[in-house]
């Protein structure tokens, strides 16, 4: 099944085609909820990011989960979250070019990486 293209971005990057949008997250006054999120998906739905929008004092993270990020998983888990840079601009903007900067940082085998769990405390 394809990711769909409706009303969002679409990319390639790493020979994939990437496809992104902004969206609401779930379940609000829940004890994991932030209110917007960075949404990637492969166009083939190998690969999923998710990249919570916080406020400027919390440490940013990313969720992956998929075929194409399975190298990162330890086999007993779905998705794996890790510390990452912040790559809105600095007047709180996400760009094409910060979610290019996004999926890049998550294809990289050289960027260090610190897992942490879903309060967002290293592991």
């Amino acid at each position: 099944m394809v990711a769909e293209t409706k009303r969002r971005r679409k990319f390639i990057a790493d020979e994939h085609v990437y496809v992104w949008h902004i969206q609401e997250s779930g379940d609000p006054g829940g004890p994991l909820y932030w209110s917007y999120q960075v949404r990637v998906i492969t166009e083939d739905r190998s690969g999923n990011i998710i990249y919570p929008l916080l406020s400027k004092g919390e440490s940013p993270f990313v969720v992956l989960y998929g075929k194409r990020f399975e190298h990162l998983l330890d086999g007993t888990r779905q998705s794996v979250l890790f510390r990452c840079p912040r790559f809105e601009r600095e007047n709180g903007a996400i760009t094409p070019q910060s979610v290019k900067d996004l999926i890049q940082w998550c294809l990289s085998d050289s960027e260090p990486r610190i897992r942490v769990n879903w309060k967002n405390q290293p592991i």
